[in-house]
């Protein structure tokens, strides 16, 4: 007495596997191996034997149509400031942000596209989301300022606040440029 079942032949799941990873590129190689009810050490054998090697996503900012004439235009005030000694790059601050969203986003660290060959995988991340925090840190000479914290989008007159009000009261007069 027994049960008789059809197993599926190893051809069977291996083309099965396949077809998944063609469906969806960045199914992660342990998913197939669960999905096709293989040992993950088996998915990544045959991944290799049909040449198929991870990519990983490269996150790339969102450039606007008109971001580049406005980087030259701020270039080329900043080119005039410099000739006309209306500004000194002594006091030129290096800063960077980082936002963090509550929003569910890729892991970029963990995600790989499956492929023959490099596709070359590119996402255009957009910054200004809501539910988020960012973080802005910054150097001065040599004084590292910051951190400080914000709940908003750190637009430009946020920005400006935080140059005349938090960094350096009273020691520049900025003027706010118009966009």
């Amino acid at each position: 007495m027994g049960h008789v079942r059809k197993v599926p032949s190893k051809r069977h799941t291996k083309l099965n596997l396949l077809l998944a990873l063609e469906e969806n590129p960045i199914t992660p190689a342990r998913q197939l191996a669960r999905d096709s009810n293989l040992n993950h050490k088996t998915v990544l054998k045959i991944l290799k034997y049909e040449k198929k090697r991870p990519y990983k996503m490269q996150a790339v900012q969102e450039l606007l149509e008109d971001d580049s004439d406005r980087r030259v235009e701020f270039c080329d005030l900043l080119m005039t400031c410099i000739d006309q000694n209306q500004l000194s790059l002594e006091w030129a601050v290096f800063s960077d942000e980082a936002t963090s969203t509550l929003k569910v986003h890729v892991n970029r660290q963990n995600c790989r596209y499956w492929a023959e060959e490099n596709p070359h995988w590119m996402r255009e991340l957009h910054t200004q989301r809501p539910q988020k925090t960012n973080v802005w840190a910054g150097i001065i000479q040599d004084r590292i300022v910051g951190p400080f914290f914000f709940d908003d989008t750190l637009n430009g007159a946020r920005y400006l606040r935080l140059l005349q009000h938090e960094l350096m009261p009273g020691c520049i007069q900025l003027k706010q440029f118009k966009n």
